[in-house]
């Protein structure tokens, strides 16, 4: 699994605009235990792998940059709409660097840093604000490959780190960690260099003085053995857009990555109110109980074909050689009917819905309507699912945003801040409008309560059997609207939590959004609770890659149910903390990278302490 990183660095690097030529001369005069060798500089590109050469071939296709977060509205901002190829991520912090260069204590004290592959006929990498570029190349097997800042030095023994220290200082540049599980790998990083890092691995290797020296290569393609072998997954663009629907390449839910960690769990329900699903469908994972609001029975009924072609997207079966790729494919789909019309008692009926879904085990409640007037009940019901459900953890409830193209989205989304909505993505990476790239007459709501959005046009999806629901088939290829959007979200937390059972229903929100994908066509200025903002996309394009990633990284810690008698120190990038009784005298420290979060029971008896630093 990759790691999402969050860099937290000090400095820039001064002064090596003549590296690359410093680096050139120490290639052709290398004094290794008092023998000077000379080489002849290729003009082939290379590094070094098994004693080897692995030639690279350039590439004027694509660039990789390295940039302050701060900076990151500006600079993708430069790049025009409607351009696709453009990945971007956070950096983990460096707080722990085994050396910082002496020049770089203050320029860049607490900033965090983030990384983007962008055109290359773009002007944005000559711009002050990148801190390090680099060429993307073709390796012999036609892939192409990018340079990041970093590269990785074996040593020839544990004792070498000062030779190691000693290169970091000549060039400038940062031993970021030593890998835990094998002491002698270290991690460099190169900021504000003219230098590649491939450059500086062949410096590191050509030495002799260590075991291995090797760039960290980026290979731009998905890092799994296939796509699943469902027929129509092809043409799923949310999952992972080629270009289909008259979109652009690379605006999906990262689908495929997430695919290779969990493809869900028998054990994380996910409750959609709707219509009703097709419980015979043969490409549906449908739960045992289901529910029918209107005549308060079970099991539901089929009242429109609405309810299935948003299961489909959810929980269709996947790589089972036919249909569609559900997202959260291993979760069972329970279905509660209703029949979606204005109809005296509509709000107490579809109340009834949540009252059964998180009673009989739903992790999360998928809902793609609105419009209703204001009801206490539905609220009520609402909150009880959000507060009761997984056993007191909650459940995560999720709304469509609405399709009115208003600066307000609909009601109930708009009802309860906990509330999970979703307003609807086309497949150019742009806010669903009357001007999309789609070319369907309609508009996503957005505005003040819009959490996140997805894919919401043209979508692929399960259809009732035969003639009977949108199309004379078993699915259906053009289900849009932000109830298409909405079901994206749903399975995405269903992944969460199979992971992460433990998680609250807040934890899981917070993943969801803080890992969301910041368009490049939109400025994200507002800071809200979980980061910036944009009131047309949200806090970005839901990310289920990086979301999973964010609640799997590393030095995530639960200090729960404990008694603390003696001194204690905890240390993490996020501490949760919960049911902790600190007694006797002793002192609990938590020191965190990002956050620390404590909920009660948590008790400091007289004489002890507590302190949280950050």
């Amino acid at each position: 699994m990759k790691k999402i990183y969050i860099l937290f660095l000090s400095l820039f690097l001064v002064g090596l605009s003549s590296c690359r030529d410093d680096i050139a001369g120490d290639l052709q005069h290398e004094d290794r235990g008092g023998k000077t060798e000379t080489r002849a500089l290729s003009s082939d590109i290379f590094y070094w792998h098994n004693g080897e050469r692995i030639l690279l071939f350039p590439n004027s296709e694509k660039e990789y940059i390295l940039y302050r977060a701060s900076d990151e509205n500006t600079l993708l901002q430069s790049i025009s709409k409607g351009v696709s190829n453009v990945r971007s991520g956070e950096l983990q912090q460096y707080t722990t660097s085994l050396y910082i260069p002496s020049k770089q204590q203050s320029e860049m004290k607490g900033e965090k840093l983030k990384w983007a592959v962008i055109p290359k006929n773009t002007t944005l990498s000559r711009r002050p604000e990148i801190l390090y570029r680099g060429d993307f190349y073709t390796n012999e097997k036609g892939q192409s490959v990018g340079l990041s800042h970093l590269f990785y030095v074996k040593l020839k023994s544990e004792k070498d780190f000062e030779v190691l220290k000693g290169y970091a200082r000549r060039y400038g540049l940062w031993i970021v960690s030593q890998n835990k599980y094998m002491p002698q790998w270290y991690t460099l990083a190169a900021i504000q260099t003219n230098s590649s890092t491939i450059d500086l691995a062949n410096l590191f290797h050509e030495t002799g003085l260590f075991e291995v020296a090797q760039p960290d290569i980026i290979v731009d393609e998905d890092l799994t053995f296939g796509n699943p072998n469902d027929p129509l997954f092809s043409t799923q663009w949310g999952l992972k857009n080629t270009g289909q629907a008259g979109g652009s390449g690379g605006f999906d839910i990262a689908f495929s990555q997430a695919y290779g960690i969990t493809q869900g769990s028998s054990d994380v329900i996910v409750a959609v109110i709707d219509h009703g699903i097709a419980l015979n469908h043969p490409d549906l994972n449908i739960y045992s109980s289901s529910y029918d609001t209107e005549s308060g029975t079970s099991p539901s009924v089929i009242r429109g074909s609405h309810g299935t072609a948003c299961a489909g997207i959810i929980g269709a079966r996947t790589n089972n050689g036919i249909g569609i790729a559900g997202i959260a494919s291993a979760s069972p789909l329970m279905s509660i009917s209703n029949n979606l019309r204005p109809s005296p008692d509509i709000a107490q009926k579809l109340a009834d819905g949540f009252g059964f879904a998180w009673r009989n085990g739903a992790s999360v409640i998928s809902n793609s309507w609105g419009r209703l007037s204001p009801s206490s009940i539905l609220e009520d019901a609402i909150r009880e699912a959000l507060s009761k459900g997984r056993n007191g953890k909650g459940c995560v409830v999720v709304f469509s945003a609405g399709n009115e193209n208003a600066s307000q989205v609909s009601y109930p989304a708009s009802s309860i801040p906990d509330i999970l909505v979703v307003g609807a993505m086309s497949p150019c990476g742009e806010r669903k409008s009357f001007s999309s790239c789609d070319g369907e007459n309609w508009g996503s709501n957005y505005g003040n309560a819009l959490d996140v959005v997805a894919p919401g046009v043209k979508i692929q999806t399960t259809d009732l059997l035969g003639s009977s629901g949108y199309s004379s088939g078993n699915y259906y290829a053009s289900f849009s609207g932000t109830s298409s959007a909405c079901p994206h979200v749903a399975a995405v937390a269903a992944l969460i939590i199979s992971v992460k059972p433990e998680l609250t229903q807040e934890k899981i929100v917070r993943a969801i959004l803080r890992s969301a994908r910041k368009l490049p066509s939109y400025s994200f200025s507002q800071i809200k609770t979980y980061g910036s903002w944009n009131a047309e996309v949200g806090y970005g394009l839901v990310n289920a890659f990086s979301a999973l990633q964010y609640v799997m990284g590393d030095n995530i810690v639960y200090f729960n149910d404990k008694i603390v008698s003696n001194d204690e120190n905890v240390f993490g990038r996020i501490i949760y903390s919960q049911n902790v009784l600190v007694r006797n005298g002793a002192k609990l420290l938590f020191t965190a990278q990002e956050e620390i979060e404590i909920a009660p029971p948590f008790t400091v008896e007289k004489n002890s302490e507590f302190e949280m630093r950050f």
